[in-house]
């Protein structure tokens, strides 16, 4: 907002600009002509300008300024750090405060959102309790509420969820009123934990509150929890009402029903639904692609899932590894590395391009075929390209590549990887080190565990391009509505 003020006969000049970050300067500004027989004077005043722009951010709660020093980061790190965590994330705060650093809920927020992105379910929930703790600073909106749900049913589990929605109803009769979100990720929370009966409970909910209206996200929500409990007639006629629901030119509920229809299995629904939001928009985004090519190799249509992707290619505006993936990991899983490499060198023929993700599936089609070198090389540029700094290699593959070099004897290969995984700090995380089967004391000594346990336990570890595509599509859903 630019302001323009003169002391000079009491006026004031107000005029709104839009620019960039803010400036201070001063301008000759005309603000009166007197005339006096032939004599003109023209008076002018020295104005003091100040131009501030604000980016604006929002959680779902206050807006706030974004602060010169991204210190939220900072905060995550200390939090995701702790040495006894057994302390919780309020000993964190209370330590960042005490060293004279006010946080605002701006930041608070966004360390929430960063937890919940790698599952530190508890020490989200923590700084959410320290926030209700101090309701003279920190207003909590619905927003923040549904979160807070989302947060103790997963940490504490679903009946503890129950008791603070039951307070929240009491809170209603005081004027504090739920929205959509909150019961959208109640919904999900509801249903997370396999009980379709207190899932529909809430939806019994959610109809009989006259200030609720449920939207395409309310039954995306449901379809997928029907799809995880094998319901999938419900869940079909959940889709049904996404699809009805569909407002304006919204791109995103197609890619939900070409992925839910997927997880149903109804190949004609994906193509239908695919054929509608080609006749509606007159391009297709990477995600679409993606959305419907994952959905195929699924139900094992893979010839439809190439021929997509040869379109895709036609057509693209920018290369995205993660599709050319989905189709390497459907060979790679169905036992053809040949064909995986193949494709693979198809693909960066044609402009595209290799992630991380991308050599450690290759990396995996290796190792099933017992060849060490080969693995070690693919797990070598993973751990190198560009954008690894974002990738975590998965545990059981790890296992199984230590594994093959113990019945190979080939311990010097197995001391190349750990010395990738130290170098890249993964092997700091003790919870981490522990699922490939390294113990403490064989990591400090930089030797291999003489037993190596390949039990998949990687529950806890998040990686986005190999989640499970309904839970991970239902996770941003909601997280971008909130």
């Amino acid at each position: 907002m630019m302001h323009l003020q003169s002391p000079l006969q009491n006026q004031n000049v107000s005029l709104s600009l839009s620019s960039s970050p803010c400036y201070s300067s001063s301008l000759p500004f005309k603000l009166s002509t007197h005339t006096l027989g032939q004599t003109q004077r023209v008076c002018y005043q020295r104005l003091s300008v100040t131009c501030s722009i604000s980016k604006i951010h929002s959680y779902g709660t206050v807006d706030y300024e974004r602060r010169p020093i991204v210190r939220w980061n900072d905060i995550y790190k200390r939090i995701s750090l702790m040495q006894n965590p057994e302390l919780g994330s309020s000993s964190v705060l209370n330590q960042w405060e005490n060293e004279g650093k006010n946080l605002t809920k701006w930041e608070l927020c966004r360390v929430v959102k960063e937890l919940r992105k790698y599952r530190r379910h508890a020490r989200a929930l923590e700084v959410y309790e320290w926030m209700n703790n101090r309701p003279e600073r920190f207003r909590v909106s619905a927003s923040d509420t549904a979160i807070q749900l989302d947060l103790i049913a997963k940490v504490r589990g679903v009946s503890s969820a129950e008791r603070f929605f039951l307070n929240l109803t009491e809170m209603k009769e005081k004027n504090v009123q739920l929205d959509i979100y909150s019961y959208n990720i109640w919904l999900s929370s509801s249903g997370s934990q396999g009980s379709v009966e207190k899932m529909e409970q809430v939806f019994e909910e959610m109809a009989k509150d006259p200030t609720i209206v449920p939207n395409w996200t309310t039954f995306s929500t449901m379809a997928t929890m029907y799809i995880k409990m094998d319901q999938f007639e419900k869940a079909e006629e959940c889709l049904r009402k996404v699809e009805s629901r569909i407002k304006g030119r919204d791109r995103i509920p197609f890619h939900y029903l070409l992925s839910l229809y997927g997880s149903v299995g109804n190949k004609d629904e994906v193509y239908r639904v695919w054929n509608t939001y080609k006749s509606i928009f007159p391009s297709i985004p990477n995600l679409g692609y993606h959305a419907i090519i994952s959905s195929l190799v699924r139900m094992d249509d893979i010839e439809g899932a190439e021929q997509l992707y040869e379109e895709w290619v036609s057509v693209r505006s920018s290369n995205d590894a993660r599709i050319g993936n989905l189709l390497i990991g459907w060979y790679v899983k169905n036992g053809n590395t040949d064909k995986a490499l193949s494709f693979f060198q198809h693909m960066t023929e044609e402009g595209g391009y290799a992630n991380s993700n991308t050599w450690e599936l290759l990396s995996e089609g290796h190792i099933a075929d017992k060849r060490i070198s080969e693995a070690l090389s693919c797990l070598e540029k993973a751990f190198t390209t560009d954008g690894s700094k974002s990738w975590r290699p998965r545990p059981l593959n790890l296992s199984a590549f230590f594994k093959l070099c113990e019945d190979q004897d080939d311990m010097a290969s197995a001391e190349v990887l750990i010395g990738l995984l130290r170098q890249s700090g993964f092997l700091k995380d003790e919870a981490y080190a522990s699922l490939i089967g390294l113990p403490d004391v064989t990591i400090g000594k930089g030797e291999l565990s003489s037993t190596i346990d390949t039990e998949d336990r990687t529950d806890n570890i998040v990686d986005s391009e190999n989640a499970d595509d309904d839970s991970q599509m239902l996770f941003n859903q909601l997280e971008s509505s909130i």
